[in-house]
């Protein structure tokens, strides 16, 4: 019998682990059947056998529940001879639960009640016997609706208060085993669990994703793209937002209008910040640096190698501005002049003047330059300045751009 109890159980633990269990049962009603192994008291002189009881409960709170039992063993008699054994128990119990929030529901009993010893043959005797005991309660399926089913195991200990019976045996000492179903009505239905209130979300009254307590541009254009604090992106920093700058890479500082682009106030197509001739008249033609072009484009920093016609490197940027005027204006036609200062011997300075303005027109022409274009050098024949002194000689080996038709 002890070996089906722990069967049952551990199956019913199984089965139930997964279910949900309430921990209140107060105000309900039970039927619980149970099938009962009896240890009798060796001096009852029957043999062990199997019983059952029949129990109506009510929980009358979270914990207690109060118990009527009623329960019959019959035993054959133990020997050859004699009858055999019948017992009939009624009885209260009051039953103290543990844990009825868990899966497995431990509980203690105690109780008792009358109880008629009947040995066929040699009558009938009535007493009183008291109880004590303990056992499990495990929930099979969920325990959260108001109809609900418990495997019940348990064992007891019963003391039977009688001075003598037909076998002279004084107040026998039984041992119970019990493993039953247990059926309950009306329980309480725990209450749905509060839902914790939802938020609502924060105000966001542009519609661009950026709350308006950190919204530092709360009116944002529908649809516009903003950065972390509410603003449109400005990729250049130059104050004209990326959807309507027309000129989405203007360097850093410079002035622009309403689209973004570099301011020209003068109109000659020289932006304000690189114009150094800031109210050309309109219509002239001006050259890199927004300064109108008169009859030479005067190419100041540009250098060679000692005596010979190689541009050395920092010529590039003087050079980059004539490529730059020069394709503005593809009309204008072009006579380089190469010029010396007044050393050396004049067929040299000559030929190394020639050579020099045939360098600057092969640099222009390798940048794109379209215009049409002669070299000449004219050696040392046309100083503008004076070749005593070394600011004189620097001045005077130069190379322009004579504007020989087209403006």
């Amino acid at each position: 019998m002890k070996r089906l109890i722990w069967s049952g159980l551990l199956a019913a633990v199984t089965f139930a682990g997964g279910s949900a269990f309430a921990a209140d049962d107060t105000g309900a009603w039970y039927f619980s059947p149970m099938l009962q192994y009896d240890k009798l008291d060796a001096h009852r002189q029957a043999d062990q056998n199997y019983g059952y009881q029949l129990g109506l409960g009510y929980d009358f709170a979270p914990t207690w529940a109060a118990e009527l039992d009623y329960s019959y063993l019959g035993t054959p008699h133990r020997g050859q001879f004699g009858a055999g054994l019948h017992l009939r128990e009624y009885s209260v119990d009051v039953i103290k639960k543990f844990f009825p929030e868990y899966v497995v529901n431990p509980y203690l009993l105690a109780g008792g009640g009358g109880l008629d010893d009947i040995t066929p043959g040699y009558g009938k005797t009535s007493t009183f016997a008291g109880e004590v005991g303990g056992g499990l309660m495990v929930g099979l399926g969920p325990q959260t609706g108001r109809n609900r089913i418990q495997l019940r195991a348990e064992a007891k200990y019963r003391r039977e208060f009688i001075d003598t019976n037909y076998s002279g045996n004084k107040d026998p000492n039984d041992v119970i085993f019990g493993l039953g179903v247990q059926f309950m009505f009306g329980a309480p239905v725990p209450p749905p669990p509060k839902l914790a209130a939802v938020p609502p979300p924060p105000l966001d009254s542009d519609g661009d994703g950026v709350p308006d307590s950190i919204d530092k541009c709360p009116n944002t254009p529908a649809g516009a793209k903003v950065d972390a604090s509410g603003c449109e992106f400005d990729q250049d920093g130059d104050g004209v937002v990326d959807r309507l700058d027309q000129c989405p890479n203007t360097p850093q500082g410079t002035p622009v209008d309403a689209k973004g682009c570099p301011l020209d106030s003068d109109g000659d197509g020289v932006v304000d910040s690189l114009d150094k001739c800031p109210n050309t008249p309109k219509g002239d033609k001006v050259d890199s640096v927004g300064c109108t072009i008169k009859d030479e484009i005067k190419l100041p920093g540009v250098t060679f190698a000692t005596d010979s016609a190689d541009l050395v490197p920092e010529s590039d940027y003087v050079l980059g501005n004539a490529v730059a005027t020069l394709k503005k204006y593809p009309g204008i036609v072009i006579e380089v002049h190469g010029h010396t200062d007044d050393r050396g011997s004049a067929k040299h300075n000559l030929l190394l003047s020639q050579h020099r303005a045939e360098s600057v027109m092969k640099y222009l022409k390798d940048h794109g330059v379209t215009n049409t274009m002669t070299a000449k050098g004219y050696g040392k024949a046309n100083p503008i300045a004076d070749n005593k002194t070394a600011d004189g000689r620097l001045e005077n080996r130069r190379v322009s751009l004579k504007i020989v038709s087209g403006l």
